[in-house]
């Protein structure tokens, strides 16, 4: 999916092909924020959520495009991992995820009490009073959580 990418220029991230893609460390950052929002058990049982993103099918290139400088803060905060980073990715699990755990994570994730974010109660509320702006939603292929466009315009450079 990556293969091939070129880097954009401005606020968003690798291109190819005319199609934008978001930043695989964005998208994890963006799903940390989701459930943090929506799931009350979460952050009830004071469970710390550290997003990363582990791209299993993408080799280290030489530069390696996703680990541009300009990504270096979202880097720091959210981590990237590729195909031949395996030890990296399981030294970093080891240290995040206790050999007990007090919480079955997973179970929460599935079956944890859901709630709407302050502001979408808010712009739905003014939906509903009939105030411009409304709730939108992202159009996404397939399940999970939806999928946020990069910030900005994006060039590619070329004119």
């Amino acid at each position: 999916m990556w293969k091939g990418h070129s880097l954009a220029f401005g606020s968003a991230a690798p291109i190819g092909g005319g199609t934008v893609k978001q930043h695989p460390s964005l998208q994890a950052r963006q799903y940390k924020g989701m459930i943090l929002s929506f799931n009350q058990d979460i952050s009830a049982a004071g469970i710390r959520v550290h997003p990363a993103a582990y791209l299993f099918n993408l080799y280290r290139r030489s530069p390696e495009p996703l680990e541009d400088a300009r990504y270096q803060s979202l880097l720091s905060e959210s981590k990237l991992f590729l195909a031949s980073d395996n030890a990296e990715l399981k030294a970093y699990l080891e240290r995040l995820v206790p050999r007990k755990a007090k919480n079955d994570v997973l179970f929460l994730l599935e079956h944890g009490k859901w709630k709407p974010a302050d502001e979408l109660i808010s712009r739905v509320g003014d939906m509903l009073e009939g105030n411009e702006g409304g709730v939108h939603f992202p159009r996404r292929a397939g399940r999970g959580l939806p999928r946020h466009p990069a910030p900005g315009p994006v060039r590619d450079g070329s004119r």
